[in-house]
C-alpha cells in the first residue's frame, strides 16, 4: 500500500566523494516536504529535475515483504518504476521519517498526516520515477 507520494524537485545533488566515491546526495522539496535520499552515481538526476518518489510497506497487500529476498523485482508495480530500494525505519521523529537502505539513507522532513502508519524496523520500498 502506498503510504507516502510525492512530486518532487531535485534542489540540490552534492557528490559524497569525500566519503563514498560512488554516491550522491539528493535534496528534493516540494510545497510541503524536504527529502533527503543517497543514491548511487548512476541514478540519473540533476538539479531542477523533477522526481516522482512512492513509499510503499508492501506490493499486493500491507507488510507482504518480510525480507530482501522475497521481492519479485518482475512485479506490476515495481516495473512501473525507474529504481526500486528496500530498506527499513530506524527513526521516527515529529516531523522526520528515517529509513536506510542498505547504508543508502532516506529522510523525509514535514508534517506526515499518516505518521501512525510508520514504526521502526518496518520494511518498505521506495520507488523513483
Amino acid at each position: 500500500m502506498n503510504l507516502l507520494n510525492f512530486n518532487l524537485v531535485v534542489n540540490k545533488k552534492d557528490k559524497l566523494e569525500k566519503y563514498f566515491n560512488k554516491l550522491s546526495r539528493f535534496t528534493l522539496q516540494d510545497s510541503k516536504f524536504k527529502v533527503i535520499i543517497d543514491l548511487p552515481n548512476h541514478f540519473n538526476f540533476n538539479e531542477n529535475d523533477k522526481m516522482k518518489l512512492v513509499i510503499r510497506d508492501g506490493l499486493d497487500k500491507t507488510a507482504d515483504i518480510s525480507q530482501y529476498g522475497d521481492i519479485d523485482y518482475n512485479h506490476k508495480i515495481l516495473k512501473k518504476y525507474k529504481y526500486v530500494l528496500y530498506g527499513k525505519v530506524y527513526n521516527i521523529d515529529n516531523d522526520i521519517l528515517a529509513i536506510s537502505c542498505g547504508g543508502l539513507i532516506v529522510c523525509v522532513f514535514g508534517k506526515i498526516s499518516n505518521l501512525d502508519k510508520f514504526y521502526i524496523k518496518q520494511d518498505l520500498f521506495i520507488l523513483i520515477n
